[in-house]
Protein backbone atom coordinates (compact mmCIF):
# COMPACT_ATOMS: atom_id res chain seq x y z
CA UNK A 1 0.00 0.00 0.00
CA UNK A 2 1.55 3.75 -0.98
CA UNK A 3 0.45 6.95 0.79
CA UNK A 4 -0.48 9.56 -1.90
CA UNK A 5 -0.98 13.03 -0.93
CA UNK A 6 -1.64 15.08 -4.08
CA UNK A 7 -1.06 14.87 -7.74
CA UNK A 8 2.57 15.15 -7.78
CA UNK A 9 3.16 11.93 -6.21
CA UNK A 10 1.04 10.50 -8.37
CA UNK A 11 3.29 11.44 -11.06
CA UNK A 12 6.26 10.39 -9.33
CA UNK A 13 4.77 6.92 -8.90
CA UNK A 14 3.72 6.59 -12.72
CA UNK A 15 7.41 8.14 -13.96
CA UNK A 16 8.92 5.60 -11.89
CA UNK A 17 10.82 7.77 -9.48
CA UNK A 18 8.28 6.64 -5.97
CA UNK A 19 7.14 3.35 -5.76
CA UNK A 20 3.82 1.99 -4.04
CA UNK A 21 5.30 0.75 -0.13
CA UNK A 22 7.48 3.99 -0.21
CA UNK A 23 6.94 6.33 2.59
CA UNK A 24 5.22 9.29 1.71
CA UNK A 25 3.31 7.96 -1.20
CA UNK A 26 -1.03 6.55 -1.47
CA UNK A 27 -4.42 7.08 0.68
CA UNK A 28 -5.94 4.30 -1.24
CA UNK A 29 -4.88 0.90 -2.03
CA UNK A 30 -3.52 1.17 -5.56
CA UNK A 31 -1.69 -1.35 -8.15
CA UNK A 32 1.38 -0.32 -10.45
CA UNK A 33 1.77 -1.47 -13.42
CA UNK A 34 5.63 -1.41 -14.08
CA UNK A 35 5.55 -1.91 -17.59
CA UNK A 36 2.85 0.39 -18.41
CA UNK A 37 2.97 2.68 -15.95
CA UNK A 38 -0.55 3.17 -15.00
CA UNK A 39 -2.08 3.09 -11.48
CA UNK A 40 -5.53 1.82 -10.67
CA UNK A 41 -7.33 2.83 -7.43
CA UNK A 42 -9.54 0.47 -5.85
CA UNK A 43 -10.58 2.36 -3.31
CA UNK A 44 -14.39 2.15 -2.63
CA UNK A 45 -16.85 5.27 -4.12
CA UNK A 46 -19.07 5.83 -1.32
CA UNK A 47 -22.55 5.43 -1.47
CA UNK A 48 -23.14 9.47 -1.37
CA UNK A 49 -20.55 10.20 -4.34
CA UNK A 50 -22.52 7.59 -6.50
CA UNK A 51 -25.52 8.77 -5.97
CA UNK A 52 -24.12 12.45 -6.77
CA UNK A 53 -22.68 11.13 -9.50
CA UNK A 54 -26.28 9.42 -10.82
CA UNK A 55 -27.84 12.59 -10.29
CA UNK A 56 -25.52 15.12 -11.73
CA UNK A 57 -25.31 12.50 -15.09
CA UNK A 58 -29.25 12.28 -15.17
CA UNK A 59 -29.41 16.45 -15.29
CA UNK A 60 -26.86 16.97 -17.70
CA UNK A 61 -28.63 14.43 -20.07
CA UNK A 62 -31.98 15.73 -18.75
CA UNK A 63 -30.56 19.45 -19.89
CA UNK A 64 -29.36 18.24 -23.03
CA UNK A 65 -33.02 16.47 -23.98
CA UNK A 66 -35.36 19.27 -22.64
CA UNK A 67 -33.74 21.68 -24.80
CA UNK A 68 -33.76 19.22 -27.80
CA UNK A 69 -37.46 19.67 -27.31
CA UNK A 70 -38.04 22.93 -26.88
CA UNK A 71 -36.29 23.83 -30.37
CA UNK A 72 -39.68 21.58 -31.61
CA UNK A 73 -42.35 24.32 -29.54
CA UNK A 74 -43.31 21.79 -26.84
CA UNK A 75 -42.78 21.71 -23.40
CA UNK A 76 -41.73 18.33 -21.74
CA UNK A 77 -45.20 17.53 -20.53
CA UNK A 78 -46.88 17.88 -23.84
CA UNK A 79 -43.47 15.76 -25.44
CA UNK A 80 -44.46 13.11 -22.69
CA UNK A 81 -48.45 13.36 -23.54
CA UNK A 82 -48.09 13.10 -27.39
CA UNK A 83 -45.50 10.33 -26.89
CA UNK A 84 -47.58 8.47 -24.99
CA UNK A 85 -50.23 8.36 -27.37
CA UNK A 86 -48.04 8.08 -30.15
CA UNK A 87 -46.90 4.99 -28.55
CA UNK A 88 -49.86 3.33 -26.82
CA UNK A 89 -52.72 4.70 -29.19
CA UNK A 90 -56.12 6.66 -27.72
CA UNK A 91 -56.16 6.60 -24.07
CA UNK A 92 -58.35 8.71 -21.27
CA UNK A 93 -57.10 11.89 -20.14
CA UNK A 94 -56.95 10.58 -16.64
CA UNK A 95 -54.29 7.33 -17.64
CA UNK A 96 -52.20 9.61 -19.43
CA UNK A 97 -51.71 12.09 -16.25
CA UNK A 98 -50.75 8.66 -14.38
CA UNK A 99 -48.33 7.69 -16.90
CA UNK A 100 -46.76 11.25 -17.52
CA UNK A 101 -46.92 12.02 -13.90
CA UNK A 102 -49.50 15.02 -14.28
CA UNK A 103 -52.23 15.84 -11.89
CA UNK A 104 -55.50 15.39 -13.31
CA UNK A 105 -55.66 19.47 -13.34
CA UNK A 106 -52.44 19.85 -15.26
CA UNK A 107 -53.34 17.34 -17.53
CA UNK A 108 -56.25 18.90 -18.44
CA UNK A 109 -54.47 22.84 -19.18
CA UNK A 110 -51.99 20.81 -21.21
CA UNK A 111 -54.91 18.84 -23.34
CA UNK A 112 -56.56 22.33 -23.54
CA UNK A 113 -53.10 23.59 -25.07
CA UNK A 114 -52.17 21.06 -27.30
CA UNK A 115 -56.07 20.56 -28.78
CA UNK A 116 -55.92 24.37 -29.07
CA UNK A 117 -52.54 23.30 -31.26
CA UNK A 118 -54.52 21.27 -33.38
CA UNK A 119 -52.54 18.08 -32.18
CA UNK A 120 -55.06 15.97 -30.31
CA UNK A 121 -58.69 15.61 -30.38
CA UNK A 122 -60.45 14.67 -27.58
CA UNK A 123 -63.48 11.65 -27.98
CA UNK A 124 -66.18 11.27 -25.47
CA UNK A 125 -66.15 7.87 -23.95
CA UNK A 126 -69.71 6.11 -25.79
CA UNK A 127 -69.96 3.92 -22.20
CA UNK A 128 -69.33 6.71 -19.58
CA UNK A 129 -69.94 10.49 -20.89
CA UNK A 130 -67.85 11.11 -18.02
CA UNK A 131 -64.56 9.96 -19.74
CA UNK A 132 -62.55 11.85 -22.62
CA UNK A 133 -60.37 9.52 -24.50
CA UNK A 134 -57.14 12.02 -26.39
CA UNK A 135 -56.38 11.27 -29.71
CA UNK A 136 -53.89 12.39 -31.64
CA UNK A 137 -54.79 14.17 -35.07
CA UNK A 138 -52.47 13.70 -38.11
CA UNK A 139 -50.77 16.65 -37.46
CA UNK A 140 -50.23 15.96 -33.52
CA UNK A 141 -48.64 12.61 -35.28
CA UNK A 142 -46.40 14.06 -37.82
CA UNK A 143 -45.27 16.36 -34.90
CA UNK A 144 -44.13 13.50 -32.42
CA UNK A 145 -43.37 11.08 -34.99
CA UNK A 146 -40.20 13.95 -36.07
CA UNK A 147 -39.34 14.90 -32.74
CA UNK A 148 -39.60 11.41 -30.92
CA UNK A 149 -37.19 10.51 -33.75
CA UNK A 150 -34.73 13.18 -32.89
CA UNK A 151 -35.18 12.83 -29.02
CA UNK A 152 -34.03 8.93 -30.26
CA UNK A 153 -31.00 10.01 -31.62
CA UNK A 154 -30.10 12.73 -29.22
CA UNK A 155 -30.16 10.55 -26.62
CA UNK A 156 -28.23 7.84 -28.59
CA UNK A 157 -25.40 10.82 -29.40
CA UNK A 158 -25.17 10.67 -25.86
CA UNK A 159 -24.89 7.31 -24.89
CA UNK A 160 -22.48 6.52 -27.95
CA UNK A 161 -19.36 7.36 -25.72
CA UNK A 162 -20.33 3.72 -23.92
CA UNK A 163 -19.76 0.19 -25.69
CA UNK A 164 -21.69 -2.08 -25.88
CA UNK A 165 -20.77 -4.13 -23.09
CA UNK A 166 -20.66 -0.49 -20.50
CA UNK A 167 -24.38 -0.11 -21.44
CA UNK A 168 -25.17 -3.41 -20.38
CA UNK A 169 -22.85 -3.37 -17.67
CA UNK A 170 -24.77 0.12 -16.87
CA UNK A 171 -28.03 -0.84 -17.44
CA UNK A 172 -27.62 -3.99 -14.84
CA UNK A 173 -25.81 -1.87 -12.35
CA UNK A 174 -28.74 0.56 -12.13
CA UNK A 175 -31.24 -1.82 -11.98
CA UNK A 176 -29.51 -3.92 -9.03
CA UNK A 177 -29.04 -0.50 -7.14
CA UNK A 178 -32.88 0.79 -8.20
CA UNK A 179 -34.15 -2.35 -7.14
CA UNK A 180 -32.02 -2.95 -3.83
CA UNK A 181 -33.02 1.08 -2.95
CA UNK A 182 -36.31 0.14 -3.47
CA UNK A 183 -36.20 -3.06 -1.27
CA UNK A 184 -34.61 -0.61 1.69
CA UNK A 185 -37.64 1.84 1.21
CA UNK A 186 -39.84 -0.89 1.80
CA UNK A 187 -38.53 -2.58 4.77
CA UNK A 188 -38.37 0.68 6.50
CA UNK A 189 -41.78 1.57 6.09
Amino acid sequence: MALIRDAKDILNILNGTCFPGSIGCCQADMYLDKKIKTATFTSMESGARIRLILSRAAKAMDAADRMLISQSGLNISDFGILEALFHKGPMPINTIGEKVLLTSGSMTTAANRLEKKGLITRIKDPSDGRCFYLHLTKPGRQLIKRVFEEHSQNLEEMAKVLTAAERSHLVKLLKKIGQHAQDIARAKK
